[in-house]
């Protein structure tokens, strides 16, 4: 009865043995796994994102696309103006105007954006110094620019109020006695760009 007893545990065994040697885990070396890490690392400190012309066409406040970001600190230099003539209709020139968040970082570490296009306007454009009024918005300005064609055009107020960029727009003219009022026409909420 020993005898049986000692040859069906060394067939159980023969039979399972295989069995948990293959499931067992296979550890990774030591070195190429904190080569990985590292070179991860490395890479996300050295390569900015980008964020490629987000932004809506012709003045319309809608397409862009923002989701939470968790992050401490959203910075930028300064408000980049860009202004392309497109071909004249007529005796009328008309220019694409867009803004562009210079040396933005968020916690310190530099993110590429794109521009944000803020529509066609008739006139040819360039930045200001200061705007002609300022009431009716929130936050600290930053830029300003004018978009001007024979005594009449469009003015551009863009202010800060903590991580939120306001981008403000009226219609201006020469003989005019009180200035239109500003309207928003564009919100950039730093916190929840799509990166």
């Amino acid at each position: 009865m020993k005898r049986n007893t000692l040859i069906v545990t060394a067939i159980v065994l023969l039979a399972v043995l295989p069995i948990l040697v293959s499931q067992k885990p296979k550890k990774e070396p030591e070195g190429e796994k904190q080569e990985q890490q590292e070179s991860e690392e490395q890479v996300a400190q050295e390569k900015p994102f980008d964020i490629t012309d987000i932004g809506a066409t012709d003045g319309a406040d809608a397409g862009y696309m923002y989701q939470q970001v968790r992050s401490e600190t959203y910075s930028f230099s300064k408000i980049r103006w860009e202004f392309f003539e497109l071909e004249q209709a007529g005796e009328l020139p008309y220019s694409l105007v867009r803004i562009y968040l210079d040396d933005f970082q968020i916690d310190g570490r530099p993110i590429k954006l794109g521009g944000f296009k803020l529509g066609t306007h008739q006139g040819t454009c360039s930045e200001m110094k200061s705007s002609l009024d300022m009431s009716g918005t929130e936050g600290e300005p930053r830029s300003f620019a004018m978009c001007w064609w024979a005594g009449a055009g469009t003015e551009f107020v863009v202010t800060q109020n903590a991580d939120i960029v306001h981008v403000y727009t009226r219609t201006v003219e020469e003989q005019a006695e009180n200035f239109a009022p500003l309207h928003e026409i564009l919100t950039i909420d730093m916190t929840k760009l799509v990166l």
